[in-house]
């Protein structure tokens, strides 16, 4: 709708509970195909000094997201 694709972006946070999430969202989001996504990670393509920083503030295990309680509900 803002008429931006994945070429106009310099940096990116995504949700990353898991690697494995992180690395599906960079998929989704059309930043590379999903039969390069493992390559460009260990070139360092979505690394701090990348040509595509993801996640550069550490994700949510750097901010302390709780993994085990995220799945957890009360009901209240």
């Amino acid at each position: 709708m803002a008429g931006l694709g994945p070429e106009d972006i310099e940096v990116a946070e995504v949700h990353d509970a898991m690697a494995p999430g992180e690395m599906f969202r960079i998929e989704k989001l059309g930043f590379c195909q999903p039969e390069e996504t493992g390559r460009l990670v260990d070139e360092g393509f979505f690394s701090l000094t990348g040509k595509l920083p993801v996640n550069p503030s550490g994700g949510l295990a750097a901010r302390g997201h709780p993994i085990g309680a995220t799945g957890l509900w009360t009901g209240g």
